[in-house]
């Protein structure tokens, strides 16, 4: 909707595409709204500094930590909410606990080498068979490209809701300008109206939610979990933001404990018994060699269905080719037109004047001088056939 109101377009055609995987099988998608304290969690600015909240979101991801293998991300809303979780949770001791259960790896404000040095870790961790837990936030790198396929991301948790910073001066500016152009005050014409800066701002949070969580599934036949631990998913309206593709597998759970017990089931399950691609078709059976009398049968056949055709297989000599083999022989060249003159010669050329060395017409290259082939004369119908002493005489007589 944003892209038709602001480019001042209708798109006729839109698609919203399914996903390629079993969604009931592979994916498990789930809203949970308590942590295991059974305090609601909202990751808010106001409630996100609160210790109850930092407390309550750090052990719940070390009980899903727990249960789910290899590699886990957690995406956050900002840098800011990720320091000061990491800042309480060393302070508590829950990131020991964490690190016991998974390789830790934080993803940095700079792109680079750092970044590379950070994935190289995780991807480690994950190869070693302890796992990795891989710290990130949305529209950072990690939540927009990179490809966590299979083993490096069997669960993606987003924590909070990714909504721009409020009072940065371009979000204020855009929902000001969004809010001006979308009512009838605006002097617009229905179709070319703006969103509202409260529509704007939600899809911006979620564009952003909805690319951190593809991260998990990336071919037909990956698996993973999908954890939104916010009660503020809780609402159909926010579901509704969701890609259409997990819109219908998400769930709400109430109680976190729930939560986790059907969370285990499903990595168990599908540990065990992994979605596998079908095995390749048998090749197709090939036909047997053919014996000698086959192919003598069928080179045979070939040769007789050439004939029948006029020749057109084996091709013929050419009369040039066959002046040159005569001459190649020391026999007469009849009726030869010596090339760049026209003219025939009633005797011919002796051969042996023709071979390399021997001058023809006064030729002192010492080569034939036969250039072309249309330079060739038929001899007459009289002396087709006859020998060189007949075709001597025939020339006698003429001359």
């Amino acid at each position: 909707d944003s892209f038709a109101s602001e480019l001042g377009t209708e798109f006729h055609v839109r698609l919203e595409a399914p996903h390629v995987v079993d969604m009931g099988r592979q994916v498990w998608a789930g809203v949970v709204t308590r942590g295991p304290g059974g305090s609601s969690l909202s990751a808010t600015f106001k409630e996100s500094a609160t210790f109850r909240f930092q407390d309550d979101a750090g052990e719940a991801v070390l009980r899903y930590c727990q249960v789910i293998p290899d590699g886990v991300l957690l995406f956050m809303p900002s840098y800011g909410l990720l320091d000061k979780l990491m800042t309480r949770w060393k302070s508590t001791g829950l990131w020991s606990r964490l690190e016991g259960v998974k390789t830790v790896v934080v993803e940095g404000r700079e792109a680079g080498k750092g970044f590379e040095d950070a994935m190289a870790r995780y991807y480690a961790a994950v190869r070693s068979g302890k796992g990795g837990l891989f710290l990130a936030v949305c529209r950072g790198k990690a939540s927009e490209g990179i490809d966590f396929a299979n083993e490096h991301a069997r669960g993606v948790i987003l924590l909070g809701i990714p909504f721009p910073a409020v009072k940065d001066t371009k979000v204020r500016l855009k929902k000001e300008y969004n809010d001006a152009g979308s009512g009838p005050a605006s002097g617009r014409p229905p179709s070319q109206r703006l969103l509202s800066g409260d529509a704007w701002y939600s899809q911006q949070a979620f564009r952003a939610l909805n690319q951190a969580v593809g991260r998990c599934i990336r071919h037909k036949y990956d698996w993973g979990a999908i954890i939104l631990l916010d009660e503020r998913f809780r609402g159909p309206g926010r579901q509704q933001q969701l890609s259409r593709w997990v819109r219908a597998a998400v769930k709400v759970h109430e109680d976190f404990d729930s939560s986790v017990s059907e969370l285990a089931t499903f990595c168990k399950t599908l540990t065990a018994d992994p979605p596998r691609a079908p095995p390749p078709p048998p090749p197709q059976p090939q036909p047997p060699p053919p014996t000698a009398a086959a192919a003598a049968a069928a080179a045979a056949a070939k040769q007789s269905k050439e004939a029948a055709a006029g020749g057109c297989g084996e091709k013929k000599a050419t009369p040039f080719a066959a002046a040159l083999a005569a001459a190649a022989t020391d026999e007469w060249s009849p009726l030869v037109t010596t090339a760049g003159t026209g003219a025939t010669s009633g005797a011919a050329a002796w051969s042996r004047a023709a071979r390399p060395g021997r001058a023809v017409g006064g030729n002192k290259k010492g080569a034939m001088d036969l250039q072309y082939e249309e330079d060739v004369v038929e001899p007459a119908p009289a002396l087709r056939g006859a020998t060189p002493a007949q075709q001597h005489q025939q020339d006698l007589k003429g001359a």
